[in-house]
């Protein structure tokens, strides 16, 4: 089958493109690992206008009820997109998306909606013990850290929502910062200073994460004295110093710019006529999840201008 439109991706921007692929008619797919994304480790959402004090959990189920409203199809993989050719047909481009380079699916037009992937420590001990007592989701983890001390790296908003969620439940945490300052929002730091379980490390940096089973200690280092180092005695580490986009697979397909965003035009195309991006991926400075939908449903009314010019 030749779809109009297959989304990569369903998260708040990936379900709106296909909520507004629905109700204009468009025949469309959505691929994804999974339905929900990163918004799924969100513990509260209090800025998403008429929705106040939503977990991210219960903001997406909300989503993709809405969607299937409209009998929009969605196909939930649980397998990665590995790649997208880009083939020539009557001198227009048309797409075959591939699954782990054998399931293969094919459309006149493609929205990227793949979003970010966690960044990393890259320290000795991140990887190895991963499910051990090193965390990227609070929300996922938080139970399991009961009366326990664990260390929360990073002070923007998500490293400062982590810190509070784990207070319901662990005995101590730290709170470590590369910076001098806590960079999240101001209404978060205020919770936190007030939190008499946090205490925060600034100009901090953890070198390794060690442990035998599971996480055991990490050693930390204070930034402004390069010689002192110091063994915190933790059960756990959860990691938030940011997102990297999913990209590195689209190299040679799309433009993308130095931070590896996919550029797109005021219409939301990239750089390959036919392929659109919405959301977390693209090049937009602001990554938020009221933006991401607004930039779903834009990429829409993209495809389908660009449709309508193949089919005049």
């Amino acid at each position: 089958m030749l779809y109009d439109l297959i989304i990569i991706g369903a998260g708040p921007a990936g379900l709106t493109a296909g909520l507004y692929s629905a109700r204009k008619k468009i025949k469309t797919l959505i691929l994804t690992e999974n339905v929900g994304g990163q918004i799924l480790e969100t513990a509260e959402i209090d800025n998403y206008i008429g929705l106040p004090e939503i977990s991210g959990l219960e903001l997406m189920q909300k989503m993709q009820k809405h969607l299937e409203k409209y009998s929009a199809v969605i196909l939930s993989t649980g397998k990665k997109v590995t790649k997208i050719a880009c083939l020539k047909k009557d001198k227009q481009n048309y797409f075959k998306i591939y699954i782990c380079d054998k399931e293969i699916y094919q459309a006149k037009s493609v929205i990227l909606a793949n979003g970010r992937q966690h960044r990393s420590l890259k320290i000795p001990g991140e990887k190895e013990f991963k499910g051990r007592g090193v965390s990227f989701c609070s929300t996922c983890d938080a139970p399991f850290f009961s009366n326990k001390t664990i260390a929360v790296v990073g002070t923007g908003n998500s490293g400062l929502e982590s810190a509070l969620s784990l207070s319901k439940f662990a005995k101590k945490i730290y709170l470590i910062s590369n910076l001098d300052r806590m960079i999240g929002d101001k209404i978060l730091q205020e919770k936190v200073e007030k939190d008499k379980k946090i205490e925060i490390l600034y100009n901090t940096a953890i070198t390794d994460i060690q442990g035998d089973m599971q996480v055991k200690n990490a050693r930390i280092k204070t930034l402004t004295e390069p010689s002192s180092e110091r063994v915190l005695a933790i059960e756990g580490v959860f990691v938030h110093i940011g997102y990297e986009p999913d990209t590195k697979w689209l190299e040679k397909l799309v433009e993308l710019n130095k931070r590896g965003e996919i550029k797109i035009d005021a219409n939301n195309m990239t750089s390959q006529k036919g392929i659109f991006a919405a959301g977390d991926a693209s090049d937009l400075p602001w990554k938020q999840i009221i933006i991401a939908t607004g930039e779903g449903a834009k990429a829409v009314l993209g495809v389908e201008k660009y449709l309508n010019c193949l089919n005049p």
